[in-house]
């Protein structure tokens, strides 16, 4: 479970930060935010897992996806603030389009 959220906190910073995603970033504006997108690839990440037996109840999912949405959202805030500390922002060069 540990490396699960790893994976979607990894996957909310190279949304965020990540020059691979900078056109999608200039079209979705919230994608800017580690907080924002954290929350909305926590629940699209719990939502693609396989359950156990595949016959679990809908409202048991729909419970598991908002604790994962709010644990990677927090977790992605905590990183992105940690990784701007240490590295600094990001520089946008006018050379890469």
């Amino acid at each position: 479970m540990i490396a699960v959220y790893l994976a979607l906190v990894g996957a909310t910073i190279a949304l965020v930060r990540g020059a691979l995603f900078r056109r999608v970033r200039a079209i979705a504006t919230p994608l800017g935010c580690a907080q924002c997108t954290g929350f909305w690839v926590g629940v699209a990440g719990t939502a693609l897992l396989p359950t156990r037996t595949g016959l679990e109840l809908y409202s048991v999912r729909v419970g598991d996806g908002l604790v994962s949405g709010l644990g990677v959202s927090l977790l992605a805030l905590v990183a992105d603030a940690l990784l701007v500390r240490l590295l600094g922002e990001p520089e946008e060069t006018t050379a890469q389009r």
